[in-house]
């Protein structure tokens, strides 16, 4: 038992032979901070999914969104790079100046969603705007009036690898 006089989870971390791989063994779930669908003794489970497409991080059984990583774009990291500025016929600059000026950039806040709550003021892009100009640059597939705002999964948004590219 701790100081406080509770009796709490002990988790062993052990790697997995011949890889780097690490291992979380943990009895009942684990302990965070409290979400909307409290149901269980431990207060709030959360899980990362990453077998189907994007890493997504849930709370409960709310989704909070993706998880992004940053893609690096060092030359020596690429192979096969073809610029198109260097294939015969393709003046691709004059194409992507276009289209990067039909982005119109707005202000924004994002919506309370459950245990998410609402923003402050944010500067961006609306994916929706984005994927009828430049559909590269959009991932997902929309949601509907009606959605489930415990589960956004089909939510657009943004490819920023895409968009600096």
């Amino acid at each position: 038992n701790f100081a406080d006089g509770t009796n709490r989870q002990i988790l062993n971390l052990s790697s997995v032979s011949g890889s780097r791989k690490a291992v979380l063994h943990a009895d009942g779930g684990v302990l965070c901070r409290a979400g909307m669908n409290n149901l269980s003794l431990l207060r709030t489970g959360y899980f990362i999914d990453y077998e189907s497409g994007p890493i997504s991080l849930y709370i409960d059984s709310t989704r909070m969104g993706e998880i992004q990583l940053s893609a690096t774009s060092d030359r020596l990291l690429k192979k096969e790079i073809e610029y198109l500025s260097d294939m015969v016929g393709a003046d691709p600059s004059a194409n992507a100046l276009n289209e990067v000026l039909q982005w119109n950039p707005a202000t924004f806040k994002y919506k309370k969603r459950s245990i998410i709550p609402e923003s402050d003021t944010h500067l961006g892009f609306i994916a929706n705007d984005l994927v009828e100009v430049s559909p590269e640059c959009v991932k997902g597939k929309g949601l509907e009036d009606g959605y489930d705002e415990n589960n956004t999964a089909e939510a657009y948004s943004l490819d920023e690898i895409a968009m600096i590219a």
